[in-house]
């Protein structure tokens, strides 16, 4: 309750003129835009906009470097998802090929020194091993 009145001495009100279509479409958005109010709303588009007009660069390089910002750091998500993924995948193919490199029955303990070797060899050839590499790794 403090925060709101601290919050009040800073505002101003004051009479907007706007279409009832602007209105509808801030009543519309402001809720989506996790705003309390209407006039919360207001204020934050009228910063956005206000970044927008007095952007260093030209007003039509603002909206697209938000943009840049913004699908740069989903992609580096996505990237480094996808990395780790890739790096499992990896290692379960050498697992197999070296298995089928061996050609006889394996306990559990030659298993997990199998998998031990081939996260060690991944890491090593960054993912890349062919057949002839696995019959040459297990001679």
């Amino acid at each position: 309750m403090e925060e709101n009145i601290k919050d009040q001495k800073n505002k101003h009100k004051f009479a907007l003129y706007v279409s009832d279509e602007i209105l509808d479409i801030a009543r519309e958005l402001y809720e989506r835009d996790n705003c309390r109010s209407v006039s919360e709303f207001i204020c934050k588009a009228i910063q956005f906009y206000g970044g927008f007009v007095t952007n260093s660069k030209l007003n039509q390089d603002y909206v697209p470097q938000v943009l840049l910002s913004t699908l740069k750091a989903i992609m580096r998500d996505s990237e480094n998802r996808h990395n780790g993924s890739l790096f499992r995948i990896a290692v379960e193919i050498s697992m197999i090929k070296n298995l089928l490199a061996i050609r006889h029955g394996i306990s559990d303990v030659s298993l997990n020194k199998v998998r031990d070797d081939c996260i060690s060899e991944v890491k090593k050839i960054n993912g890349t091993i062919s057949y002839e590499d696995a019959i040459r790794w297990q001679t």
